[in-house]
């Protein structure tokens, strides 16, 4: 079946691999337990989540297959190029989540106060500048 095969066979191993750790280990039973009551709650949660199922699989399938194509189309040393730039856009992603939830704490805090505009503008030019500089050393090096 060529790559098709390859697409298919990866994507149903990962769901009887998924499957099969689920009933041994049952991670979803110990540590999540819906109980919702209330059957009309029930249902209109079920009916807003079942038309984002296909969108969530098309995102995976995307995500988890463009290596393939790299792979395929232009060869292992541009699937090599790729994975590292990947790396390199994980770890700004890194920094950049680090700095949000540190500076989410300080925004709160210095909501209230009478220099909020010039704090908010110096954190933002602040944060502009050095992600600038790190995503201009992080593409150069």
């Amino acid at each position: 079946m060529g790559i098709t095969g390859i697409f298919l066979a990866n994507i149903l191993a990962r769901i009887v691999a998924l499957i099969y750790i689920e009933m041994r280990i049952k991670i979803i039973a110990n540590y999540f337990h819906f109980n919702i009551k209330n059957r009309a709650l029930k249902r209109d949660i079920l009916k807003y989540s079942l038309p984002l199922l296909p969108g969530v699989i098309c995102w995976w399938l995307t995500g988890s297959s463009d290596r393939f194509f790299i792979e395929h189309y232009l060869g292992l040393s541009y699937n090599g190029i790729y994975a590292v730039a990947l790396r390199f856009t994980s770890i700004l992603q890194t920094l950049v989540t680090i700095f949000y939830q540190a500076w989410q704490e300080t925004a709160i805090r210095q909501y209230e106060s009478k220099d909020r505009n010039k704090f908010f503008s110096d954190m933002f030019n602040g944060y502009i500048y050095t992600f600038d500089h790190l995503t201009t050393l992080l593409i150069w090096s």
